[in-house]
């Protein structure tokens, strides 16, 4: 039975090449490895030719060729406002991945909660535009999506699509360095960037998206080359909380706005450019993100690290979390080398002398997204970090994973992976390179955070021309999660060990809108429930921890889904089994 349930799903994944809707994303691409590398690495072997490329959310629309998409802020290229959905990226095709002044900002948008999205992206304007920062804004009282970012000539600019999705940009530039921005109260943005390109000077202003005009710029601080910066605001308007990186030395400083912008406090350390930290001396760096707490004026700050002068050692590489109501002030740690569960970091001496490449501006635990849920009981922080599996060019593969609160930041779960790969699929591990999280700021629920990625089958970055990195598609991934772990509504039946493992037939079936799912689980193990639809698409993943033996239950509610004939799959240690529902409408 295994084996005849292997070979229908692998039958159904193989013919769903043929048979979706342009409005569907293919949930695989077959890749030919040996066609797409560069000459002089062409006769290498690849263990992973061909491969199974698992797109399963990839948006329509939005895949593109680019592959370094990131000034160092996690820029929010999602947002969710109640069942619509905008996410943006950069943009080249094949012929211009190397040339970074020919990107465009693109963006779609889905109206039902990403079910369904437009067969087409949308871009911001015909000319130079990249590292998108998209705010839900209200115009005409209708939902639409506020822009900023950098544009040509080189300069920061700010614009509104006045009706979603008709690409009817109406946007101002400004002179400087790429502008990012959060929401003020209506119809303002609160936005920050460089004086110029070389960046010495870091000014804040207000954008507003009704007449496009800006407010006078307000100064911040000096700079440095190379510095980053970044900015938030709380939901009622009237904090501004805006944070920058220099690199000599390597610190994080802020300055915070109580009046909306009008004036800001006096500096604030956010890491200094020593800092001890559960036993181990950091530095940060500019991988960053801001958010406030929904409803209050507490502001949040996640960032990598690295081991002062030795950034390639395990020990200093952590996500630490900023704010001033924990800890006194001090950071705290979200992840690092003694619980990133990959068997890679947490394997300090392996890592240590085995670590080989990692894409320009990425480090071992990397780029942090941190969002809470609508209700504040939740926080997330999502990241990315580099798996032992390396390609033969020697580039590390990286994967998405996440961790959460329950107790506004001060302590953290253990790693969570992110990973939504169809089963039996061996051929696709590792095959792909998931980097360039960015979690939702709103929308979030308890039990399910929203998250966009980049993924492409080949680590490190074509689009720099000093590495050997072979040229590819780049796909924007989207995906919700339950960050707990814990599934949609899973009930322990009974602790008493069963006799095997097992997955039943969900009841009541055929089902509208919810069904209960059950099964056994012999011995503990690492179990994952998964939802997919008749082409083979990834549609909801219902468990993802590890549980202990016993017989359990888990709720799933089809939400937006369509009527249709949906697949229900289990992975708990070696054991495999997928069955069939029906959902009626």
């Amino acid at each position: 039975m295994k084996y005849l349930t292997v070979f229908l799903f692998s039958f159904l994944l193989a013919t769903s090449l043929y048979s979706q809707s342009n409005r569907h994303p293919l949930s695989y691409e077959i890749l030919d490895l040996q066609a797409n590398l560069p000459d002089n690495i062409a006769e290498q072997s690849f263990k992973e030719s061909p491969v199974f490329l698992d797109t399963a959310g990839a948006i329509p629309g939005l895949t593109q060729y680019y592959d370094y998409v990131t000034n160092g802020a996690n820029l929010k290229k999602i947002f969710v406002l109640g069942d619509t959905i905008v996410i943006a990226c950069d943009f080249t095709d094949s012929l211009n991945s190397s040339i970074s002044t020919a990107r465009r900002t693109y963006f779609n948008f889905s109206v039902n909660g990403g079910s369904y999205w437009e067969t087409s992206g949308i871009y911001i304007m015909n000319s130079y535009t990249s590292y998108p920062d998209l705010n839900p804004v209200m115009l005409s009282g209708s939902r639409t999506v506020a822009v900023s970012g950098l544009g040509a000539p080189l300069g920061g600019f700010a614009g509104v699509d006045v009706i979603l999705g008709a690409g009817s940009f109406t946007n101002t530039g400004i002179t400087g360095g790429a502008l990012e921005s959060s929401l003020l109260s209506f119809p303002f943005l609160g936005c920050v960037s460089s004086n110029s390109v070389l960046q010495d000077s870091l000014f804040f202003r207000k954008f507003n998206y009704s007449t496009n005009q800006f407010s006078s710029p307000l100064f911040i601080t000096t700079l440095q080359p190379n510095a980053r910066y970044y900015i938030t605001t709380s939901s009622n308007g009237t904090n501004v909380f805006i944070m920058w990186w220099n690199s000599t030395p390597n610190e994080l400083k802020a300055r915070e706005s109580t009046n909306g912008g009008n004036t800001f406090g006096p500096e604030i350390t956010v890491c200094p450019s020593s800092l001890l930290v559960n036993g181990d001396a950091v530095t940060p760096w500019y991988a960053a993100d801001l958010c406030y707490k929904p409803g209050t004026t507490t502001p949040y700050a996640a960032f990598s690290t690295l081991a002062p002068g030795n950034f390639g050692t395990a020990q200093g590489s952590k996500v630490l979390l900023w704010s001033p109501v924990i800890n006194g002030g001090n950071p705290v740690k979200i992840v690092d080398w003694r619980n990133m569960n990959n068997n890679f970091l947490n394997d300090t001496a392996y890592f240590n002398n085995n670590l080989k490449e990692l894409q320009v501006g990425i480090t071992p635990v990397s780029h942090p997204s941190i969002a809470f849920s609508s209700n504040s009981s939740v926080m997330v922080c999502v990241y990315s970090s580099p798996l032992k599996d390396t390609t033969s060019y020697g580039f590390h593969y990286n994967y998405i994973y996440s961790n959460f609160s329950t107790d506004n930041g001060s302590t953290w779960s253990t790693p969570y992976e992110i990973q939504c790969s169809v089963p039996y699929i061996s051929l696709a591990n590792p095959g792909n390179d998931q980097i360039y999280p960015s979690v939702s700021k709103t929308g979030n629920l308890v039990n399910r955070f929203y998250i966009t990625y980049s993924l492409s089958a080949f680590p490190g970055s074509a689009s720099f021309t000093n590495t050997n990195t072979p040229k590819g598609k780049v796909y924007q991934i989207f995906k919700y999660f339950c960050p707990t772990g814990g599934g949609f509504g899973i009930t322990t039946i009974s602790s008493e060990i069963p006799k095997s493992y097992l997955l039943e037939q969900n009841y009541p079936n055929p089902f509208n809108p919810k069904t209960i799912i059950r099964f056994d689980i012999l011995k503990t193990s690492d179990v994952k429930i998964t939802i997919f639809d008749i082409t083979g698409r990834e549609v909801q993943r219902l468990v993802r921890q590890k549980l202990n033996a016993g017989k359990y239950s888990v709720d799933f509610d089809s939400g937006n889904l369509s009527s249709g004939v949906y697949f229900y799959s289990i992975i708990a240690g070696d054991f495999i089994q997928t069955k069939k529902m029906v959902l009626v409408k």
